[in-house]
């Protein structure tokens, strides 16, 4: 049996302040923050400060997206950037939804946190090079086929 998963996605408009809202996050097994949404969190403290107040909880796994430079993903072991995926931009739009839903629907398959991650920077990458927000959403098949691209 997988042990359960509790994702936020975390936007600078998400939460009030980071000592408001600091149960909710605590609470979280995953974490998924865009870099102004981090920045928020952080607020004073320095990057590994703000990463380690929120290892004081269940949290498992921080994972900061980068836009074109892919992603920055802390756990308590490891701090490392996944690089993105070079693609030509054509439209922005669900490119974080996108990462998000790959991102989370590879760790309830089993897949670790880095590998997760690369197989959401692909699909990212891919949603980002068509145009409209639905336009990039394909098969969990054609996430994984661009591993062998």
């Amino acid at each position: 049996m997988t042990s359960p998963v509790l994702v936020f996605d975390v936007e600078p408009n998400s939460f009030e302040t980071a000592e408001a809202d600091k149960d909710y996050f605590l609470a979280a097994t995953h974490l998924l923050f865009n870099e102004s949404g981090f920045r928020k969190w952080q607020g004073d403290d320095s990057h590994e400060e703000a990463a380690a107040r929120l290892f004081r909880g269940a949290v498992r796994s921080l994972v900061i997206t980068l836009a074109e430079k892919g992603c920055r993903l802390i756990t308590r072991e490891t701090d490392q950037v996944i690089p993105g995926v070079p693609v030509t931009p054509v439209d922005t739009t669900g490119a974080g939804d996108t990462f998000n839903a790959t991102f989370v629907t590879a760790l309830l398959k089993g897949y670790s946190e880095k590998d997760a991650c690369h197989l959401a920077n692909r699909a990212a990458a891919r949603s980002v090079g068509i145009m409209g927000a639905r336009s990039g959403a394909v098969s969990w098949e054609s996430v994984l086929m661009t591993l062998t691209k």
